[in-house]
């Protein structure tokens, strides 16, 4: 039984070696032999890189909600499915909750799903992570100039006022 398992460990990580080099085709076909309910978090991530490379946007996306352990990779690919299931409320709350309510989240975190709260037309909330992200800045936490110019200029867009206008 344990050359089953130690076969099943080995297609995954093919199928992980393949998505890292977008070759789907091959990370789809050691995917085959991985079982469909598997539940250990690394088979889920495996099969959540390969299933967005696949652009099989939902499906990744169950695989992360189903997570038990979500690590910081996780919570970049996730950011990077937002916008293409961005009506999706759960996975929303999700990142919400794993993502952005940890200590050590990156102000980058918060742009990334501010901009995927103003796509969806969720200004308010977007207008709140984009001056979150911002306010990292008093914690140590530094943004690349681009990345803060966006915020403030989203800030600005979003803002009724002059409140920022020193910032820009």
């Amino acid at each position: 039984h344990g050359t089953g398992d130690a076969a099943m460990q080995c297609h995954a990580f093919l199928a992980d070696f393949y998505a890292a080099f977008d070759d789907m085709v091959n990370a789809y076909r050691h995917l085959q032999y991985v079982p469909p309910k598997s539940t250990h978090d690394d088979i889920r991530r495996i099969k959540a890189k390969v299933l967005y490379g696949g652009k099989q946007y939902q499906q990744a996306l169950d695989e992360l909600l189903a997570l038990k352990d979500m690590r910081p990779d996780d919570s970049l690919l996730l950011s990077d499915l937002l916008p293409m299931v961005a009506g999706n409320r759960k996975a929303l709350e999700f990142y919400e909750k794993t993502v952005l309510n940890q200590p050590d989240t990156e102000p980058n975190a918060y742009i990334r799903f501010a901009d995927t709260l103003f796509e969806i037309g969720k200004k308010t909330d977007a207008l709140r992570c984009y001056k979150t992200a911002i306010s990292l800045k008093e914690k140590g936490k530094e943004l690349a100039q681009n990345e803060r110019e966006w915020a403030l200029y989203r800030i600005a867009i979003l803002s009724p006022g002059e409140e920022n206008a020193d910032e820009l």
